[in-house]
């Protein structure tokens, strides 16, 4: 059988607090905590409200930013120019704000994106 389970406002806020994602007007903040040089691109998990995600790219003149952008946009389906780094270009924890995207679809894509690991987004 399949259910289909409904949260209250309050629970989709709870739980997506704790993946790092925020609802903003028309958008969706997400906090991340990125690990450069990793062998793939991956999902790793939570970490104080935060979502850690490993980068094959090197921390070297935005190529890690760039890469985990596109990350972003591949695992919530949107395009390059939806998402935008907001704070962080130059640290690990970063805040990214991901135009037309709802809180309990960004969240219910990552949460998909996570549990397909090993692995990477497709675009």
């Amino acid at each position: 059988m399949c259910y289909n389970v409904v949260m209250t406002a309050d629970e989709l806020n709870e739980q997506a607090a704790g993946w790092g994602l925020r609802a903003r007007a028309g958008a969706v903040e997400w906090q991340v905590r990125a690990t450069p040089r990793a062998a793939r691109n991956v999902i790793l998990g939570q970490q104080a409200g935060a979502t850690r995600i490993a980068l094959t790219a090197p921390p070297v003149e935005g190529a890690a930013n760039a890469a985990l952008a596109d990350y972003i946009a591949a695992v919530l389906g949107v395009s390059k120019r939806q998402v935008r780094l907001v704070h962080g270009s130059r640290s690990r924890s970063k805040l990214f704000q991901i135009e037309g995207v709802e809180l309990d679809q960004a969240l219910r894509l990552l949460q998909a994106a996570s549990k397909s690991q090993p692995g990477e987004a497709k675009p």
